[in-house]
């Protein structure tokens, strides 16, 4: 999982070249919710900071990132804060990054 920085890039390949390290839970379970892994947590609570210094999340390999739910349970929260989740792997960029206003 990588944080994009820097200026907001037009096609995906350039966000592959600027990010910002990664999130690992090393040594936990991807059974385990994202609420009950230290970094996962970490970068959740990111979410809601507007000075969180990240404009989007890349997961490059979401079978490692997401078990059962949980991407459905945690993509709404990216959503909610306007940060765009990319996931290349099964489709590249969210492209609902606004909240709903209905």
């Amino acid at each position: 999982m990588a944080l994009a920085t820097g200026p907001r890039p037009g096609p995906a390949d350039a966000l592959q070249r600027e990010h910002r390290g990664g999130v690992l839970d090393v040594g936990q379970t991807r059974a385990l919710p994202w609420k009950r892994r230290p970094q996962a947590t970490a970068l959740l609570q990111q979410l809601a900071r507007p000075g969180r210094g990240f404009y989007a999340v890349v997961i490059s390999e979401p079978q490692r990132a997401f078990y059962g739910a949980q991407f459905g349970n945690n993509f709404p929260l990216f959503v909610h804060y306007g940060v765009p989740l990319w996931v290349p792997r099964w489709a590249g960029r969210s492209t609902r990054t606004t909240r709903r206003t209905t």
